[in-house]
């Protein structure tokens, strides 16, 4: 057991608390404490000091998309670059994903897979394999799985039935794309999402597009049992921006994602969204926005009862600013403002209880 003490910390994704320490057993953060405290109980510790830190919960990276990477070379170096940015959780999708097992553990990080069907190329020899990867890896708990479908409307319905059962009996979500649903007319809309219904696929299901192509599906969709995956290349446009935040502030839990880029564009996020609460004249409240890569994403991966955020009983997983560099200085002020974060000001990444080498992944 050992202390962390930062000169701040966001807690919970809620509250930015002032000389505060975590208390860390192994991977887990035992208790946020005050420093009167440490003084009082745990004065014996080995104890680190971050004077001029913010502490913020690792970020995830939940639809991370491999299909371009030819090689290993290739995977190292686009998952080396999301690290840079402080994602020590990232979810990857490939179609080849026995070469993506193969090729993606070996990181240090907290992973979960996204075995792709694609109904362009869809083969019954690709559920064997499917359900034979499932069944091998069944007894492996620290690994986590989702089904991503493609051209979901191609799929026969008995095949959709059977992913359907597949994942409502190993509790696995399902990913499917919006814009695959495009052209549908307003009845055949009905029978679809009916069907659906029928063979319980909506029951915990990833949504995609949804921000893209802003139809009225959501009327089907159990806010409780959906993700919306929002893509960070989505929001580079103020009416993309404002609708992604009325989801937001209607309380649908969504989540921000790379997909194919290549890199990891949250920093970039925060100074749009200024940008268009300026204009607004709104204030700026990020704290929902910080949910969108740490406490909403945590379903995409193995252990479900530790959250993403900072707070007593969560995995010690958190990114670790000077806030006396870089951006944080261009403002002074008593205490710093998450619009200011920036990926230059970064100094330390720990995942699981670890401190990790971002730098050289």
């Amino acid at each position: 057991m050992f202390i962390l003490t930062s000169k701040w910390i966001y807690q919970d994704n809620k509250k930015l608390e002032c000389d505060k320490s975590l208390l860390i057993d192994e991977s887990v953060i035992t208790d946020v404490i005050s420093n009167n405290q440490i003084n009082k109980d745990y004065k014996n510790l080995q104890r680190e000091f971050y004077d001029n830190h913010l502490f913020i919960p690792s970020f995830s990276e939940c639809y991370l998309d491999i299909n371009d990477c030819e090689n290993e070379e290739e995977y190292q170096e686009k998952i080396t670059r999301i690290m840079g940015s402080g994602v020590t959780r990232i979810q990857v999708v490939s179609k080849d994903y026995k070469k993506a097992l193969k090729f993606m553990r070996n990181y240090g990080l907290c992973m979960s897979f996204a075995l792709t069907l694609d109904a362009a190329d869809y083969t019954q020899d690709e559920m064997k394999q499917l359900i034979n990867t499932l069944d091998f890896y069944k007894s492996d708990h620290s690994i986590r799985f989702s089904i991503d479908l493609r051209n979901i409307l191609s799929f026969e319905n008995e095949t959709i039935k059977k992913v359907a059962y597949i994942c409502n009996e190993l509790n696995l979500q399902i990913n499917f794309h919006s814009g695959d649903l495009i052209g549908l007319s307003n009845n055949d809309t009905n029978k679809l999402f009916s069907f659906w219904d029928d063979v319980n696929l909506l029951n915990n299901c990833a949504v995609h597009d949804v921000v893209t192509h802003k139809k009225n599906w959501m009327k089907y969709l159990n806010k409780k049992n959906i993700v919306i995956m929002v893509k960070y290349n989505e929001l580079m446009n103020l009416e993309n921006v404002e609708y992604f935040l009325m989801l937001i502030q209607k309380k649908y839990k969504c989540v921000l994602v790379s997909d194919c880029d290549n890199s990891f564009k949250f920093y970039d996020i925060l100074r749009i969204i200024q940008y268009f609460y300026k204009k607004n004249e709104k204030s700026f409240d990020p704290y929902k926005i910080l949910d969108c890569i740490t406490s909403n994403t945590v379903d995409f991966f193995e252990d479900l009862s530790q959250r993403g955020t900072i707070k007593k009983g969560s995995l010690a997983s958190f990114n670790v600013y000077n806030i006396h560099k870089e951006k944080f200085l261009i403002k002074h002020v008593i205490k710093p403002v998450l619009v200011d974060l920036d990926n230059k000001s970064l100094t330390n990444v720990w995942s699981s209880g670890q401190i990790m080498d971002i730098q050289n992944g």
